[in-house]
């Protein structure tokens, strides 16, 4: 929790890809269906409101010095970028007392390694598959997804029932009332 108060990811846009991008305060991408800007509260904070809130975070769950801890990050055709955005967190993060190092790794063992959930913390990304919440919310949330919940050990049975009843419900020709209801919860 403390870790989302004190990251910027509008620094990233503007230091790193030019502001050529755009945040998201969701899981769920701003043009899509379903899309709620869970984010947004903690984002609108000033930045110094955030910083106190981390590090109250941190101190609440015993670390009221910070803690150190690595990103991994795979070599290959985006190391270069997830190095300078690894920078800009590290500092990031260095706000709050927690120090991160760096850690490159040959992109195979990389991959091997967080499906694994061998790497503490690491950089994830992919392109919008399809315009649908569950093309984000399953590998995202749903707790068997070896894609990126199952390495972050996040495993919540009710939002498994939530993805599996959004799922069976999917009907590509119209949206209902019973699945408009799921995926806001």
């Amino acid at each position: 929790k403390a870790i989302q108060y004190v990251i910027d990811p509008n620094e990233i846009v503007d230091k790193l890809m030019f502001g050529t991008a755009e945040v998201s305060d969701s899981t769920v991408r701003p043009i899509q269906p379903y899309y709620k800007p869970v984010m947004k509260v903690i984002r609108d904070l000033p930045m110094a409101e955030r910083i106190a809130k981390a590090k109250s975070l941190l101190a609440e769950a015993g670390y009221p010095n910070g803690f150190k801890s690595e990103i991994w990050y795979a070599s290959g055709g985006s190391a270069e970028f997830n190095r300078e955005m690894g920078t800009i967190i590290q500092a990031q993060l260095a706000k709050v007392g927690i120090t991160v190092e760096l850690k490159v790794i040959e992109a195979a063992v990389y991959s091997q390694y967080r499906s694994q959930g061998k790497l503490p913390m690491f950089f994830r990304g992919w392109t919008l598959d399809y315009i649908d919440p569950d093309a984000e919310i399953y590998y995202c949330m749903y707790s068997q997804s070896s894609y990126l919940t199952k390495p972050l050990g996040f495993n919540n049975s009710h939002v498994d029932e939530l993805i599996l009843k959004g799922r069976a419900l999917y009907d590509p020709t119209q949206e209902t009332a019973e699945r408009n209801a799921v995926y806001p919860e």
